[in-house]
């Protein structure tokens, strides 16, 4: 193992000895930085400990240090600053690996010697310095491994001994952790003095490569003159190469009485500009006596389009006067047509054809500069309503197909001015130059959102998308590209915030907004922490004997400076960053501690996130809660969002299962808003659905909403057939009440039984309850 970290047994001695060489300037290179941090730490020793420890001994400590250290720089001046290769590398790597080997043992003997002088918390401190030295130090000497492994096992390997030797009784455990740290140390220098020999190893297989192509070209160079041309200081050949005897279908005679220039010129494409630039800077080049590489034609070969790139060198007489060229001409149209299709591939979205990220950037950038020159401009940014329901239900596959419809319809719509890429995703943009209006820019968007939404059949499903858009204008909202496609994304969020297949334009105020959102978003990180968050409970009744059945958790954030702030401004973030799980798990600790002194007979409702059910610890935290708690588990109810039923995990299904086994119970929240309920409701483990305020408030008027009433009644049948419990939400007028109660809906919440009130107050709610009788 050590052999083959110090060296490669399988090279001969000349590359070993290469290799040696390699490790040793490596160490030395690093040695003029530990030099003086040995001068500094010795006269750091020597002023502040002169006064705890024998000042002879310290002296003799502190001199052995700097000779150490003086001759390491010796060792680096000659052979790294003078580039002095040694011939005795073995000898004097073991002189270097000597010297670091003894500077480790000083180090760890004062370190000894300070530890039975300082305080507790002064020798924590040392301890923790000495194992950061020691790391340096392996890190640094780790290419000579045997420099390294005695570094990282003197410094702390003596120390670790020293304090299970001297302090056990009361530092023992230090003394352990340095001795497996040393351990851990050693291994570490050990793999990384491998790696560094593994890389000498590549290294010097890829110099060999190199001198053997090197080689093969000189060799191509000297043989092959097919390809070779030279010229005299007047222009006219002096050789003329089969291939282009051939190419010109003209005598090597013919060739060598007409200038270069004139040759090259028959080559060219007819009244093409691009060559005529070229040829002019051929002849630019010629012109004067300075090498020049790769200067590319598009030239006509025997009726074929050639691509041909010329390379030459000038040519000088022993008195150093202009005598000619000397080049080669290469035929690169192979490598120039991989070029320009590596160039459109690396310029387009691969799945659907359209510009990609990258093309869009660079056109954005040149439209808007980060200067005044700004090209009027808007940007539209599009981004498809649930495509993941897409994904997750019928396989990414499909979704790709999707993408591709809808970038085919996409195609058809914008102008040929404007620019279409896909960033990522299901995220597109548009570049327009045309139409630079409100009002004109609202009509198209209005226009792609109605192409988009019309249905499309993929494998046997019809498929109907909408699509969010936000807009920007340069330069009356931006002027720079980063703060354009900056402001589009803000508009853009703004529209799916507002709901699906909505239009947003950027604003001063929804910039506002956004700065706010990410201010909340650095805040929320701590209000956990420091307790600004706080809990309300709603009752929920039961509609046929009026009696309380419990109470929804509902949680509120007290910000300091900003007051109380809305759930629907932070939970969006809190779920975003995933600190909706330590939030959720903290609402559900609290909440469960309220319910437990409330009467047995009434329950607690949480809510839960998609986010959460996707965490791993969602069963440790239930449980967690329960027993801190001591409240039984059929006082639990969860609420899931629809968002969480996307998730069909083994390890979700179980955890719901095994919750309701133990007498809990799982309700969907917001049943009726989603995409995926009725699919899902099959395969879920579940009691309750609670249908959605947003239906509920348009309930019991003297004009009541048909669809809303035929919506709860469907949903109200379909829960009463798979015998589930239903809980209506936002009830605030009797007439609702009543339009419920007549549907056989178990239980109902909202402002016509009370308002959210505080744990507090929930007590006092409890004990002035009196049941009221049905509204039927």
């Amino acid at each position: 193992m050590l052999q083959s970290c110090c060296n490669d047994p399988t090279a001969d001695l000349k590359t070993q000895h290469y290799y040696r060489y390699r490790q040793f300037i490596a160490v030395l290179n690093v040695i003029p930085l530990a030099s003086f941090a040995t001068y500094f730490i010795a006269g750091l020793g020597l002023v502040t400990t002169w006064q705890q420890i024998n000042l002879w001994a310290l002296g003799v400590w502190a001199l052995f240090l700097i000779i150490i250290a003086s001759i390491n720089l010796v060792l680096w001046r000659r052979f790294v600053w003078h580039k002095i290769k040694p011939h005795n590398i073995n000898v004097l790597s073991w002189i270097l690996t000597f010297n670091l080997g003894v500077a480790a043992l000083l180090y760890a003997s004062l370190c000894l010697a300070l530890f039975g002088l300082f305080e507790d918390h002064h020798r924590i401190l040392l301890v923790g310095t000495a194992a950061a030295f020691s790391a340096t130090g392996c890190w640094m000497f780790a290419s000579m491994p045997i420099a390294g492994v005695l570094w990282g096992a003197l410094l702390p390997g003596i120390l670790g001994i020293g304090l299970l030797f001297f302090y056990s009784d009361r530092h023992g455990d230090l003394g352990l952790i340095s001795l497996l740290y040393s351990l851990f140390l050693i291994v570490t220098v050990l793999v990384t003095s491998r790696k560094f020999v593994t890389s000498l190893i590549a290294e010097t297989k890829i110099e060999q490569q190199g001198e053997l192509i090197s080689l093969l070209l000189h060799d191509f160079e000297e043989n092959a003159n097919d390809w070779l041309w030279e010229i005299d200081s007047k222009g006219f050949l002096r050789h003329v190469s089969v291939q282009l005897v051939n190419s010109s279908g003209k005598t090597e005679k013919e060739l060598k009485k007409q200038p270069v220039a004139d040759i090259i010129k028959t080559f060219l494409a007819v009244n093409n500009e691009y060559s005529q630039t070229e040829f002019e800077k051929i002849t630019d080049a010629l012109a004067k006596p300075v090498a020049f590489n790769d200067l590319r034609l598009k030239v006509n070969v025997n009726e074929q389009q050639r691509w041909w790139s010329l390379k030459a060198k000038p040519l000088f007489d022993e008195r150093n006067r202009f005598v000619g060229w000397r080049g080669v001409t290469s035929d690169i149209t192979a490598a120039y047509s991989r070029e320009l299709e590596m160039t459109r591939l690396a310029n387009i979205d691969s799945l659907t054809g359209l510009a990609n990220r990258y093309h869009f950037l660079n056109v954005l950038r040149d439209l808007v500069p980060n200067n005044a020159d700004v090209t009027p401009c808007y940007l539209m940014m599009l981004d498809l309503d649930n495509f993941k329901i897409v994904n997750d239900s019928l396989g990414h596959y499909a979704g790709d197909q999707l993408l591709v419809h809808l970038a085919e319809t996409l195609g058809k719509i914008i102008p040929p001015s404007a620019l279409l890429a896909r960033l990522g995703g299901d995220e597109f943009a548009i570049i327009m130059r045309e139409g630079l209006t409100q009002e004109s820019a609202t009509i198209f968007a209005h226009h792609l959102q109605f192409a988009i939404a019309k249905p499309f059949t993929l494998q046997e499903y019809k498929i109907e998308m909408k699509a969010s858009i936000g807009i920007s204008f340069a330069p009356d909202d931006q002027c720079t590209a980063a703060d354009l496609l900056n402001a589009s994304d803000i508009a853009l969020y703004d529209a799916k915030e507002a709901g699906r297949n909505k239009l947003s334009f950027f604003s001063p105020q929804l910039q506002k907004r956004a700065l706010f959102k990410q201010k909340l978003l650095i805040d929320l990180k701590s209000a956990i922490v420091n307790q600004q968050f706080f809990l309300l409970y709603q009752p929920q009744i039961d509609l046929a004997t009026g009696q309380l059945v419990g109470f929804e958790a509902l949680v509120r954030w007290q910000h300091p400076t900003e007051g109380l702030i809305s759930p629907d401004d932070f939970i969006p973030l809190a779920e975003t960053s995933k600190l909706i799980i330590e939030l959720g798990a903290w609402v559900l600790q609290q909440a469960c501690r309220d319910a437990v002194v409330w009467p047995e007979h009434l329950r607690v409702a949480v809510n839960v996130s998609g986010v959460q059910c996707e965490d791993i610890r969602l069963h440790k935290l239930i449980h967690q809660a329960l027993v801190d708690s001591g409240l039984a588990q059929h006082r639990l109810e969860l609420e899931l969002t629809e968002s969480a039923l996307m998730n069909q995990s083994s390890e979700l299904l179980g955890v719901l299962s095994e919750f309701r086994q133990a007498g809990g119970t799982v309700a969907i929240d917001d049943f009726g808003t989603g995409f995926s309920s009725f699919s899902y409701l099959h395969s879920f483990p579940l009691d309750k659905l609670k249908i959605d305020r947003s239906f509920v408030k348009l309930l019991g008027f003297e004009q009541s909403n048909n669809k809303a009433e035929a919506i709860v009644q469907s949903i109200i049948l379909l829960a009463k057939s798979l015998d589930l419990s239903l809980t209506a939400e936002g009830v605030e007028t009797p007439q609702q009440q009543v339009f419920l109660t007549k549907l056989h809906c178990d239980l109902a919440q909202g402002y016509l039984f009370s308002k959210p009130i505080s744990a507090e107050r929930v007590t006092e709610y409890i004990a002035e309850f009196a049941p009221a009788p049905p509204h039927i």
